[in-house]
């Protein structure tokens, strides 16, 4: 990139004051540097000095003409320079004579390392600027492969041992040195190790599926991954909805007797944290496996492995277990609904924190204006005022009638947020059986009181929320 050695315009870096505009304009005061360079040397103009950019110039050129003559490196004697070095550092070699590509690298790694030890079966591969090697050990060998660890804490590294044995947890513990029968691994490891980790896996797995089901035995969620066997315990873990929900079983004996903290079941609703309410992923499945939860006294977990049940065990539910979550997730429910229907764009803070009395004013907002609603199961009664006197038996007649409301929504805390908005929700009985129940005259309006309801089994009720008001061609009655 083209980089000013001093600034164009006041105030830039290394800008001098004696240049004319013309000198700023000119190939002089211009350096070519790659993308990184170009930004940091503006934002440490003083580590940078004009002197020194123009030092760097005057090499960059001088080098450039000692060798205008000489023949460039081709792609593949680029490649070769770059792999050759690599395999220099990994104490490998290579003919002069063998240009290469990574894949013939790779090749060649693992035909040298075969020749060391032909007990080995290496794959080779070079990613992100780190050599990985996978080892694999043939089969049916009469000398076997024997690497020994040298562990940093002794004491550390066998409470780990014994924990990947009786239980199946990984180990990862730091080491010291490395050494082996395998002259192919010894090429590999490096001869002075440091900073090294062992990380050993346990490999007694077997695909499982766990449910959790209800006092009834209604299947309330599933969850699939590896059961860990161990000599004196079995593990399980699993993510669901996108690493939202986790599950856990941790180290249940063979025995049955029962453990404290065995099953582990968290929400890690931080991942929600600045997503729009109205979009949180996987919020409606979450919200109702939750609700069933909170309305059993216990729960059953049952393992299955190929279909078969090989585990069950009942978990029970603590008074306390959902005190902080459930009434957040019932929060965020009807604060969803409200943004929804008011079109608000609010982010998700799970810090949130609120009053009992923001909680209710929540719930009855989002109640009153819940967007659409139909009932065969209605009761009401209106009272409409004319200025002209209305007919009965066109009135009592009526298949549909209409009833307009103009609310006004203030809350004070909807997810950190003041809400205040007009809103109009439009009642529509279709098909009512109406009574009036007395009619009156103040003046020059006629005043009835009517009853509407769905007795006759032949009416439906309907409710609508909207921000505009609504005008349809049939009069609206405003109450």
């Amino acid at each position: 990139m083209a980089a000013h050695i001093c600034a164009a315009s006041i105030g830039g870096p290394r800008y001098n004051e004696e240049m004319t505009p013309e000198e700023r304009k000119d190939i002089k005061n211009a350096i070519w540097l790659c993308a990184h360079c170009s930004i940091k040397i503006d934002r440490e103009p003083h580590a940078y000095p004009a002197p020194l950019l123009h030092h760097w110039k005057k090499e960059a050129e001088h080098r450039i003409k000692i060798n205008s003559n000489s023949r460039l490196y081709t792609q593949s004697e680029a490649d070769y320079k770059v792999h050759h070095t690599l395999l220099q550092g990994m104490g490998l070699s290579l003919p002069n004579r063998m240009q290469t590509s990574i894949s013939e690298v790779a090749k060649a790694v693992k035909s040298y390392i075969h020749k060391l030890d032909q007990r080995l079966e290496v794959e080779y591969s070079f990613i992100n600027g780190s050599n990985h090697f996978e080892i694999n050990v043939k089969e049916d060998i009469d000398d076997p492969v024997i690497v020994n660890f040298i562990p940093i804490d002794s004491s550390e590294y066998n409470k780990k041992f014994l924990e990947l044995i009786d239980h199946g947890q990984t180990l990862s513990c730091d080491i010291a040195k490395v050494t082996t029968n395998s002259l192919g691994l010894d090429s590999i490891f490096p001869q002075n190790l440091k900073d090294g980790i062992l990380i050993i896996e346990p490999n007694n797995k077997r695909t499982a599926i766990v449910e959790i089901q209800n006092e009834e035995g209604e299947i309330l969620i599933s969850f699939e991954n590896d059961l860990i066997i161990g000599r004196e315990t079995f593990s399980f873990s699993s993510m669901k909805y996108n690493n939202l929900l986790n599950f856990k079983i941790n180290k249940i004996p063979y025995s049955g007797q029962s453990v404290k903290n065995g099953f582990n079941l968290d929400l890690n609703f931080q991942l929600w944290n600045n997503k729009n309410l109205s979009k949180l992923h996987y919020f409606d499945q979450i919200f109702k496996f939750y609700k069933a939860l909170s309305n059993c006294k216990k729960f059953k977990a049952i393992i299955y492995v190929d279909g078969l049940e090989i585990f069950s065990s009942n978990a029970t539910i603590g008074k306390t277990s959902f005190s902080r979550l459930l009434p957040l997730l019932s929060y965020t429910y009807y604060c969803r609904l409200i943004c929804n229907i008011l079109h608000l764009d609010l982010p998700f803070r799970s810090d949130i924190t609120f009053t009992a009395e923001e909680y209710r004013d929540v719930f009855e907002t989002a109640k009153a204006i819940k967007a659409v609603q139909i009932n065969n199961k209605f009761s009401c009664t209106f009272t409409l005022i004319r200025d002209s006197l209305l007919s009965m038996n066109t009135f009592i007649g009526s298949c549909e009638i209409m009833i307009q409301q103009e609310l006004i929504i203030e809350l004070d805390n909807v997810f950190k947020e003041n809400i205040k908005k007009n809103v109009f929700v439009r009642h529509t009985f279709t098909n009512p059986n109406l009574t009036i129940i007395n009619n009156s005259k103040f003046k020059k309006n006629y005043t009835y009181k009517v009853k509407a309801d769905n007795k006759h089994h032949l009416g439906i009720y309907k409710r609508i929320t909207t921000l505009t008001p609504i005008s349809p061609a049939n009069e609206i009655i405003d109450i």
